[in-house]
């Protein structure tokens, strides 16, 4: 049973009511945990072309409706990735995701990452995804694909809720402004749930010019987080991923541990943070 995937047993699971579960028990308890809610809280769906849509078919397959929309609204975190190198991916897959989205009511933490989309794909995505319930729990967003799609991402989140943000781009990007305003619209509306719950763990994507010396790159990423410090007064963390590899990464905790990188470095007073 250790060697079969989150996927399958949650295919299996959804073959099975309560009595086939306490049936189970008599064989193996180990059995019966395996296929409790609480161990199907976290779906992950990884592959290449065709395989990732066949997945989400049979994630989708409703043999037993009720026991199957049960097992979705359990799921509390899903990842979703698709990274073949070449082509676009299948024209069914973005309407199978969008609809295991949908499914998933119960969604606090959610990664997406498909590398390539045609234009035609990223309208449908977009379309579909606006006639569909927001994500009202997501607390934690990790998202790599093309713009509008982060975008719409973005706008398909609830910024009171929302903690966590991690996206592929630098903060002169579209996706970084819709971040700001999105943050900076909950704080006017609802100034006092903001001071005790705003955005505050943020994960950034840094990429240097070819020819950009190391005091280039260093001045870039230090405006750069004086910036971001500004624009999201509440952060506790900002991750800085930095090159085309994404494979570097600079962690700050701030205010504190930004104030010690900057006076090492430039002499800046504390008071150039604010």
């Amino acid at each position: 049973m250790e060697e079969l995937s989150q996927e399958c047993r949650a295919h299996i699971a959804s073959f099975l009511g309560k009595s086939a579960l306490n049936t189970l028990v008599l064989v193996s308890k180990q059995y019966h945990i395996w296929f409790t809610e609480s161990n199907l809280s976290r779906v992950r769906f990884q592959n290449r072309k065709p395989y990732l849509s066949r997945d989400l078919e049979s994630f989708l397959a409703n043999k037993n409706e009720k026991l199957v929309r049960e097992k979705h609204q359990a799921i509390r975190a899903a990842t979703i990735i698709s990274m073949h190198n070449s082509g676009t991916i299948s024209d069914a897959l973005t309407k199978l995701i969008v609809d295991a989205l949908s499914q998933m009511t119960g969604l606090r933490e959610l990664t997406l990452t498909i590398r390539t989309l045609s234009a035609k794909q990223v309208h449908e995505f977009i379309t579909r995804l606006k006639a569909t319930q927001k994500w009202a729990r997501v607390k934690s967003l990790k998202v790599n694909w093309p713009t509008d799609v982060v975008l719409a991402a973005f706008s398909h989140c609830d910024a009171v809720v929302l903690e966590a943000v991690h996206f592929y781009s630098w903060v002169d990007s579209p996706e970084y402004s819709a971040l700001k305003a999105m943050c900076s619209t909950q704080r006017s509306v609802q100034l006092t749930y903001y001071l005790q719950h705003s955005l505050q763990r943020l994960c950034l994507s840094y990429r240097p010019t070819r020819h950009s010396s190391v005091v280039d790159r260093l001045e870039a990423k230090l405006e750069g987080m004086l910036e971001v410090t500004r624009d999201f007064p509440r952060l506790q963390w900002l991750f800085i991923l930095e090159g085309p590899r994404r494979d570097t990464k600079t962690c700050f905790e701030t205010k504190k541990d930004h104030d010690r990188f900057v006076s090492s470095q430039f002499q800046i007073p504390p008071s150039g943070w604010a």
